[in-house]
């Protein structure tokens, strides 16, 4: 089974009709979910998952949306979820003050290692600081 790994910019996208990505993001699971449902496995972290709800609510000052959101993510029988471990969050921090001039948020390094550790290459995303450090984004992010 083939794991792509869910960044913030991809959920909120897809949760968020107003999103510029939003059209892209749905065609993009329909897509994947039409065609290899059974050899894809979707996964995130509990850094996405809370920098998501965060966004959501920031963003859409909509409590209710930001809910249903996360309930969704926390109740769904595709996507996994998991927490973070201190060994990750190290050498997360470790990649964050290596490459001073990358403009990679903490957030985004814990996903980087979390990715290298479990051998993912496959992230969904808009966000180009994952093609900079080598992974492969789908839907294709340009730039």
């Amino acid at each position: 089974m083939e794991l792509i790994f869910l960044d913030t910019s991809f959920l909120f996208a897809y949760y968020n009709q107003n999103d510029k990505h939003h059209q892209r993001a749905h065609r993009f699971f329909q897509e994947v979910i039409q065609n290899h449902s059974a050899e894809i496995g979707w996964v995130l972290t509990d850094y996405i998952f809370d920098e998501l709800v965060t966004l959501i609510l920031i963003r859409t000052k909509d409590k209710t949306k930001a809910i249903f959101t996360g309930k969704s993510l926390l109740n769904s029988k595709t996507i996994q979820l998991f927490h973070l471990k201190p060994e990750t969050i190290d050498r997360s921090w470790t990649l964050f003050t290596k490459y001073r001039d990358k403009l990679w948020s903490f957030t985004d390094c814990t996903s980087i290692t979390f990715m290298q550790e479990n051998r993912i290459s496959k992230v969904a995303t808009f966000d180009v600081h994952f093609k900079e450090a080598g992974l492969v984004s789908v839907p294709l992010v340009r730039g």
